[in-house]
C-alpha cells in the first residue's frame, strides 16, 4: 500500500486506501482491453459513498488535456459535495522512463499525493507488465 502524508487525517488515509485500488483496477481493465484510457475519476462524497466519474466524450477523439480539464471542472462544480477525489491519467513519466497509470489523490483532510504505477506493454500478446508504485507529493487541482 502507498504511504500517505503524515498530516493526513485517519479518514483521509481510509479514503485513499479505498480509492487507490478502485482507480488502479479500473485503469488495469482499460489498459488490458483497449491499450489506453481517457482521464477519469473515482470520488467519495461526504456520506462516504464511492463512485466513478468521467467526462462526456464527444464522438470525435478530443485531446486528453481537454478531457482532463473538463473532468476537473465538473468535479469542482459537483452538485454532490465531495470529500475525496482520485483523478486517473495514462501518462508518460520521463523521470521513470516509462508510461504510468497516475492517480492524483486529493482529500479535504490531507495534502494531495500522486501515486504512479509504471507499466510496459509487451509487443506480442499485448500483455501489460507493471512495476512497483512510486508515491510523490501532489498539487491540489480540485479542492483549491
Amino acid at each position: 500500500m502507498a504511504e500517505w502524508p503524515e498530516e493526513a487525517s485517519r479518514q483521509a488515509r481510509d479514503d485513499f486506501d479505498r480509492l487507490l485500488p478502485m482507480a488502479m483496477r479500473a485503469a488495469h481493465v482499460e489498459l488490458a482491453s483497449k491499450g489506453e484510457f481517457w482521464p477519469f475519476a473515482v470520488v467519495v462524497d461526504v456520506d462516504g459513498d464511492a463512485s466513478r466519474a468521467a467526462s462526456e466524450l464527444p464522438r470525435e477523439r478530443p485531446p486528453a488535456g481537454e478531457v482532463l480539464a473538463e473532468l476537473r471542472r465538473s468535479l469542482r462544480a459537483s452538485e454532490q459535495p465531495l470529500r475525496a477525489v482520485a483523478v486517473v491519467l495514462d501518462v508518460h513519466e520521463p523521470r521513470l522512463g516509462s508510461d504510468c497509470i497516475e492517480v492524483s489523490l486529493e482529500h479535504l483532510g490531507s495534502p494531495p499525493v500522486v501515486v504512479q504505477r509504471p507499466y510496459t506493454r509487451r509487443r506480442f500478446g499485448g500483455r501489460v507488465a507493471y512495476r512497483p508504485d512510486v508515491t510523490v507529493p501532489g498539487t491540489a487541482t480540485i479542492f483549491v
